[in-house]
């Protein structure tokens, strides 16, 4: 038995080791805004509380001399039903001339916003294109490149997914279709290497703790702050959300950071290719600190081929590591369930057969609950901030 602990505890010792030592240069910590759900006006009022906040944000923007990635929904809707009246951005003549002016000034970078911003209820989550056969994709992304790109007078390079849901199927159309940069969220994969990815990192109330978190690393940081209209305290939809004062202090304390510089999704991709794409599978991590000890990070390398980062669990070890640490977890919990409804059927029979069938009821549920969210990737979902260049 003294053998046995030893050997667990000379185990142990590597999960328990110091993180590795902080790099004595310190790189850039790179801050991307993109604010979504810039759309025509709604005539039945829906979305009438926006306007105001898209256009106050735009002018924290312009003020400081800075660029916002901006999510234009080239033709929207008031409600997900399909026969919904689409309302093209151009019919909102003020709105498209004052996008114009921002594009035209450097203060905003268009992205396409999807199409019009559906929920399809075509995935277990909402979704305008993921589970949406390839031909009615291809469809809404042409005309919705074709659209923004007649109306802006520019080509569009940035695709932006509605509800930050997509598939394979709309990243190879994409790529085809000539947008070759993809912004979804972050624990989500690229799928097809020709695009470049640059997911947003940060929720709103989440862009304090990225910013303190970013500056205890001296790697190379991306953060992507990801925002939207009804977010904002004027715009009444969330009491408690982030004000317009906070925002516009947040992006002067960005600015004017010596190590922090403010760049658009574009800019990423072409100034900084390590970060997106190419190296994805290994740069895809987490401010968080939950540190891969050098035990640990054995077992990450080996389920990832050696592509393991130094810092933090990316979120790829995450998926790869899904079916070893659930289905031994799972089997667990079958056996135990059976092995005590198995004694309550000998010691009371009526009741004891009960327990057995609603102990493998349970056990079915639970295995159903599991392979259901594994397969839409967020049974593991790691709270991200940021992308480390390790």
């Amino acid at each position: 038995m003294r053998r046995l602990t030893v050997s667990l505890l000379l185990c142990l010792v590597p999960l328990t080791a110091s993180p590795p030592a902080r790099c004595a240069a310190q790189q850039p910590i790179l801050v991307v805004f993109r604010c979504d759900d810039y759309r025509a006006a709604d005539p039945a009022g829906k979305f009438r509380c926006e306007w105001p906040v898209m256009k106050a944000i735009i002018e924290i923007f312009r003020r400081h001399k800075l660029t916002v990635d901006v999510g234009v929904i080239p033709f929207s809707v008031s409600s997900n039903a399909p026969d919904a009246e689409e309302r093209p951005l151009d019919s909102s003549p003020e709105r498209l001339q004052f996008l114009r002016q921002a594009i035209a000034d450097g203060t905003v970078e268009p992205a396409l916003h999807g199409y019009a911003h559906r929920d399809l209820g075509m995935w277990p989550r909402a979704s305008e294109f993921a589970g949406v056969p390839e031909g009615k994709q291809l469809q809404m992304i042409r005309k919705g490149k074709q659209a923004l790109q007649r109306w802006l007078g520019q080509p569009v390079d940035v695709f932006v997914p509605p509800y930050f849901q997509y598939d394979a199927t709309t990243t190879r159309l994409l790529a085809d279709l000539n947008i070759p940069i993809l912004s979804g969220q972050v624990h989500q994969l690229p799928y097809d290497r020709r695009l470049a990815y640059v997911p947003a990192t940060a929720a709103f109330w989440q862009i304090s703790e990225a910013l303190q978190a970013a500056r205890t690393h001296d790697d190379l940081c991306l953060i992507v702050f990801c925002f939207h209209p009804f977010e904002i305290q004027e715009a009444g939809v969330i009491p408690n959300g982030l004000s317009l004062a906070e925002l516009e202090k947040l992006v002067v304390e960005v600015s004017t950071d010596p190590r922090m510089q403010v760049l658009t999704l574009k800019q990423v991709a072409e100034r900084w290719p390590q970060l997106t794409t190419a190296g994805y599978t290994r740069l895809h991590c987490s401010l968080y600190p939950v540190w891969i000890t050098p035990g640990l990070r054995s077992v990450a390398a080996l389920v990832s081929g050696g592509r393991c980062g130094h810092v933090l669990w990316p979120e790829y070890v995450y998926r790869r590591l899904y079916p070893v640490l659930f289905l031994p977890s799972l089997a667990g919990l079958v056996v135990g369930l059976l092995v005590g409804a198995f004694i309550l059927c000998r010691r009371l029979r009526p009741a004891g057969h009960g327990a057995l069938v609603a102990a493998v009821l349970l056990a079915v549920a639970w295995i159903a609950y599991g392979l259901h969210w594994s397969w839409t990737g967020i049974m593991f979902w790691p709270k991200m901030q940021a992308i480390i260049w390790t």
